[in-house]
């Protein structure tokens, strides 16, 4: 029996897939209104599209400002038998179609797969035309850090490729306003962590960790009785970073059940973790914060329950 436990610090994307037959895509509209949830340690952002067995919910995260984000689909054109799979994911028109392994599972009982370290722009597409000028110039502003509301504002469509015979198209419409949205709650999470966001904002160096953090988690940490019932987790976390880069606390921001893996990964990271401290804008150390998540996988493994 092999298993394994990985730290995820980034997204899983594979390269892309020889083109195949097209699949009949279909539209599916924004129903209602976007809604923003603050959580206590994370922001979501969730859009209904499309009704009846297309129906589909996504829902944005981010865990600390920044312009990645975590994606969950919710609906039964989700269902999948594996505990994760490949899936196309176009937002358009400023990125390449990108392929990404899914964690699969179940929000209750409905069908469910999560995507991790998502961005709405990344790189130009292949093709070089860029007929409007607001398209040039937001290909151009790709050429530097961050990602403006300009080139959110493009973003219209999410286009969904998976193993079933259809394709989906969520209508997501500008995403310049939901995006600031996101923005503004993650600038409050950091205040609520008793931080300075303008201070972490300016930081000349983030928190390091001193070696890989991939041994944090080790094989031999695998409950046992997880093992017997090929269960499996996902973990997203927030250390808290003294000045001198010991680790001072750690934050559960999402898991899937069960706790056991929640509990387990915040003991022995804070017990393994070693950091060197965040640097302010002169040079001094200073208090910060490190997000980053854990799977837990075992063989053939059961779906995750979100």
């Amino acid at each position: 029996m092999r298993w394994n436990i990985a730290l995820l610090l980034t997204s899983i994307a594979v390269a892309a897939s020889p083109v195949q037959a097209a699949k009949p895509v279909v539209p599916l509209a924004h129903v209602g209104h976007w809604e923003v949830n603050y959580d206590v340690d994370s922001c979501h952002l969730l859009g209904t599209f499309g009704s009846g067995d297309d129906k589909i919910i996504a829902r944005f995260t981010r865990y600390q400002p920044g312009d990645a984000f975590s994606l969950t689909l919710i609906g039964k054109p989700m269902r999948s038998r594996s505990p994760s799979s490949q899936v196309k994911l176009d937002f358009g028109p400023l990125i390449d179609p990108q392929e990404y392994e899914s964690f699969d599972g179940t929000v209750g009982q409905v069908p469910a797969a999560v995507f991790n370290g998502l961005t709405l722009i990344d790189k130009p597409k292949s093709t070089k035309s860029a007929k409007s000028t607001t398209l040039a110039d937001a290909l151009a502003a790709l050429q530097t850090p961050g990602i403006t509301p300009e080139q959110e504002a493009l973003v219209g469509d999410l286009i969904i490729q998976t193993d079933n015979r259809k394709s989906y198209r969520l209508a997501l419409g500008s995403m310049a306003a939901p995006m600031r949205t996101l923005r503004d709650c993650t600038t409050d999470l950091v205040r609520h962590w008793g931080l300075d966001p303008a201070e972490q904002a300016s930081l000349t160096s983030t928190p390091t960790p001193i070696g890989e953090p991939g041994s944090w988690l080790r094989s031999n940490d695998y409950p046992a009785e997880m093992v017997g019932q090929l269960m499996g987790g996902l973990v997203q976390f927030r250390l808290d970073i003294s000045e001198t880069g010991l680790i001072s606390g750690c934050h559960i921001q999402s898991r899937t059940n069960p706790d056991a893996f929640a509990d387990l990964s915040c003991k022995l990271i804070s017990g393994r973790g070693r950091f060197n401290p965040a640097l302010d804008r002169n040079g001094k150390p200073v208090r910060s914060y490190y997000v980053g998540s854990a799977r837990w996988q075992i063989g053939k493994m059961a779906p995750l329950q979100f």
